[in-house]
């Protein structure tokens, strides 16, 4: 009989501490984000605020996660697995460690560093992935590992998250504040000014069809030969004084044996380093709109990677994997969203096309895309400081405003019909009229884009005065082209202006070329846009 399997995923990544848990990304500095092994058996992955390493301790593997001064060590304790075999080689883009245990248990590492401009490094967000692999039905279901703890003060447990603060803690004052920090009076297990250096959300389960349930016991326990100062019966505050702790992870067994259940399954518990709010990712969240909530979940986009992304969640604290919704490019930036009927329409920045990008979630059905619409290329966009922000009429227009938040003077409002993907410009234009006063050729304005029409008109036919038979002559017709890409700003270019005709003489012909010089005829094949004279009465 073919095995089956179950996977249980511990992931570790560095991330910002808001309402919303937003990954920050750009974390790890291009000079020291991945680093060689320091010995065979050693990974690391670091940034600015934070370092994470799997090292190998009586051959089961331990994590070690610092931050500033603080630092965890969580080390898995069940003594009866034994390791069969192990690998930690280390490649580009991604290094990897495998430990095949006994009792049909896997664990297998992977870390995962920037990738050069325009490649994909993985699937996982920088730092540090772990996947805990029960290769059959039969395979434990509880895992603990020992926490050993420097620089940390205590622990909290606040609706089934743990928090972890550091010395410096010690010294805050005691306001009431709710959100994290010193603990307030008011509030006891929240606290005030002072962050989690650690942080440990609620747990999930995940099979193979998508179904979730966050039915996985975990608690932080004091160890055995711990001596935790009793904590004050308003306060929920755990004190190490030996600075150690047991991470318990139990997977809710009624749950696994549903008949219906699809295998592998993943338990995600989750170890993140604290950070602050300092990086792309954000740079604009007070600018664009990036939450909404719609069909029952909350939806946060951010950037990452050049990634458009997002995140679903019913209650706020518990987030679903990210989404992406341009997969096939990895250099978007600043998404801004708009919530309409059943959809929400995202806009960003197309870096390499130099464009502004929109699609829509159909959150009415399982989530699905719509048709990404590609606007015309803008010019030159900085990715670092240019913004979008989106608007959507109730009759499904969509108009999307952007500019740069530095010095560059580039800036358009554009209308959007979605159904034909068809851009239009609102910002102001100038019109320039070429006549017959006019000479040939024309130099293209500096401010010249990509936005723009051409609308000619030929000459109108004269009349013929030498019969009584002689009727009036025909107008001249009349014909645009619009957002052209055949001018370039500074270009010279020929044209032609019809002139009206003389007694029984047709309308001259107008047109317009792509060269510096007179096309020859308005049938030429440099000619873009052109009108025939009207015809002269007979």
């Amino acid at each position: 009989m073919k095995k089956k399997y179950l996977l249980i995923s511990v992931v570790i990544f560095p991330i910002i501490l808001i309402p919303i848990y937003i990954l920050l990304i750009n974390l790890l500095t291009p000079e020291d984000h991945f680093l060689p092994p320091v010995f065979s058996n050693t990974l690391s992955a670091r940034g600015e605020n934070f370092k994470v390493s799997i090292k190998e301790e009586n051959g089961l593997p331990k994590q070690e996660f610092v931050s500033g001064k603080a630092k965890i060590t969580a080390t898995l304790t069940n003594t009866h697995l034994k390791i069969d075999s192990s690998a930690l080689p280390n490649f580009l883009p991604v290094a990897k460690a495998d430990y095949q245990l006994t009792d049909n248990v896997a664990l297998e590492y992977q870390v995962y560093k920037d990738s050069p401009e325009g490649k994909i490094a993985g699937p996982s967000t920088k730092g540090i992935k772990e996947d805990i692999v029960l290769k059959d039905k039969e395979s434990p279901r509880s895992f603990q590992f020992q926490l050993d703890l420097e620089g940390i003060s205590r622990w909290t447990n606040k609706d089934n998250n743990w928090y972890f603060y550091s010395d410096d803690c010690q010294s805050q004052q005691n306001t009431p504040q709710d959100t994290p920090g010193v603990e307030s009076p008011d509030t006891p297990g929240v606290e005030k000014n002072c962050p989690p250096v650690f942080y440990i959300p609620q747990a999930y389960m995940e099979d193979a069809k998508g179904e979730k349930s966050y039915s996985v016991l975990q608690e932080v326990r004091p160890c055995p030969t711990s001596n935790i100062q009793p904590p004050n019966p308003s306060s929920s505050f755990q004190h190490p004084t030996s600075n150690c702790a047991l991470l318990y992870i139990a997977a809710d067994s009624e749950w696994l044996d549903s008949e219906d259940r699809a295998w592998p399954v993943k338990i995600d518990p989750s170890i993140i380093v604290g950070g602050g709010i300092v990086e792309a990712e954000t740079q604009f969240g007070g600018l664009q709109r990036k939450l909404v909530y719609a069909n029952n979940y909350w939806y946060a986009f951010y950037n990452d990677g050049g990634q458009i992304l997002y995140k679903k969640s019913q209650n706020g604290s518990k987030w679903t994997n990210s989404s992406d919704v341009d997969s096939t490019d990895t250099d978007n930036y600043n998404p801004s969203i708009w919530h309409e009927s059943q959809y929400i329409y995202v806009a960003w920045i197309d870096n390499s096309a130099d464009a502004i990008e929109v699609n829509r979630i159909d959150t009415s059905s399982s989530d699905s895309l719509g048709t990404k619409c590609t606007s015309a290329d803008q010019g030159t966009i900085d990715t670092t400081s240019f913004t979008t922000s989106i608007s959507v009429a109730d009759d499904g227009t969509v108009y999307i405003a952007y500019s740069d938040t530095s010095t560059d003077t580039e800036a358009d409002v554009l209308k959007l019909t979605f159904s034909g993907c068809t851009f239009t410009s609102l910002a102001s234009a100038t019109t320039v009229y070429l006549t017959t006063a006019d000479t040939s050729p024309w130099t293209v304005p500096s401010d010249w884009t990509n936005t723009n029409t051409i609308r000619t008109i030929g000459g109108g036919g004269a009349g013929d005065n030498l019969s009584t038979g002689g009727g009036g002559g025909g107008g001249g017709s009349y014909s645009a082209i619009t957002n052209t890409t055949a001018l370039t700003a500074g270009a010279t270019v020929g044209f032609s202006i019809g002139a009206g005709g003389t007694d029984g003489v047709n309308g001259g012909n107008t047109w317009f070329c792509n060269t510096t010089a007179s096309c020859a005829n308005f049938t030429d094949t440099n000619v873009i846009v052109s009108s025939a004279g009207g015809t002269t009465a007979t």
